[in-house]
């Protein structure tokens, strides 16, 4: 009777475990997920005892172009067509569904672009008064589209072609001041979101120990430092502003012929001295040129004079009647 019984029970566990509903799971394999900027397409892995599906609504995002799966695969796959050319991650939250009524779901992060930019050297010499030789600086970007800010009105700022691409050259005006005078350089990426990435460079320019003027109230051309003088030729006051004493010469293919009522002065920043210059008239066809050259403060500033051509004798202008023919 007692192995009847027992027969019976274990035909009753036999039975109650043969009806015993199988397990249900769903397992995405991945652990959240961390990407690089670029443009890529991630496969994510998925286990489950029945039929499952993406939840699509979260991907409705400009960065991600499309996905694929099959319900009774393996896996799904997101396509990221849009690298993340910003400063910031982005994320996503991917959820998988399935139709045992359970749910997982895990973060898919993609990293921010590892943007930047540096300008060598870090500093600068002060660039000379007289407009010192000119400086350059090489640009190391990431991604490799920059621009330069040429917001300082005395600087000339000139990128380099081809393979000098990456390099800038600053080039000084001659100073039209006895103070230093200061700006900056900014280099900066041309994308709106990385603007903030900057490098700034402080440029400096010496003052001037001298300035020559040709009339009262205009310094001579700081760009050209040249002296336009008449065929006639005559006396020309030239009034000279300086801050240390000063002396100056004529280097003259024409030894005597352009002559100077002085050849140094005092420190005179407030009224100036006049310097006479004498030019007799010019008889020939040709220019003719000189230089006066001033040494002060232990700088040196020299300025080309051009003195034009004999008037020609001959009749006047075609286009111009009446006016003598030449240059006057």
């Amino acid at each position: 009777m007692k192995t009847i019984f027992l027969s019976l029970i274990t035909a009753i566990l036999l039975a109650f475990l043969g009806c015993k509903e199988p397990e249900k799971y769903l397992r995405i394999v991945e652990d959240d997920l961390v990407i690089a900027a670029e443009e890529l397409t991630v496969e994510i892995n998925v286990e489950s005892s029945a039929e499952w599906m993406v939840d699509v609504s979260v991907l409705a995002l400009p960065w991600i172009n499309g996905f694929e799966y099959e319900p009774n695969g393996k896996t799904f796959t997101i396509e990221i067509t849009e690298a993340n050319a910003t400063l910031e991650a982005r994320s996503v939250v991917l959820r998988v569904d399935s139709s045992d009524a359970l749910s997982r779901s895990i973060t898919l992060t993609q990293l921010a672009m590892d943007a930047s930019i540096g300008v060598t050297p870090a500093a600068l010499e002060p660039f000379d008064g007289n407009g010192a030789p000119e400086q350059t600086l090489t640009v190391d970007a990431y991604p490799a589209e920059w621009k330069v800010d040429e917001e300082v009105d005395w600087l000339t700022v000139t990128r380099g072609e081809d393979n000098l691409y990456n390099t800038i050259t600053l080039t000084a005006a001659r100073s039209q001041q006895f103070e230093e005078r200061n700006g900056e350089v900014v280099v900066h990426h041309i994308a709106e979101a990385f603007e903030t990435l900057a490098d700034t460079l402080a440029v400096t320019q010496r003052g001037v120990t001298l300035f020559l003027y040709r009339a009262e109230t205009s310094p001579i051309d700081p760009e050209t430092l040249e002296i336009g003088l008449s065929a006639e030729g005559g006396v020309i006051t030239l009034p000279v502003l300086a801050i240390d004493d000063w002396t100056v010469r004529v280097d003259q293919p024409e030894e005597g012929r352009a002559t100077l009522g002085m050849t140094g002065g005092e420190a005179n920043e407030d009224d100036g001295i006049e310097l006479p210059l004498t030019v007799p008239e010019n008889t020939a066809p040709e220019t003719y040129e000189f230089t006066l050259v001033f040494e002060c403060g232990g700088e040196r500033y020299t300025y080309k004079c051009v003195q034009k051509a004999a008037v020609s004798d001959e009749p006047g202008d075609p286009d111009n009647p009446g006016e003598p023919g030449g240059d006057n």
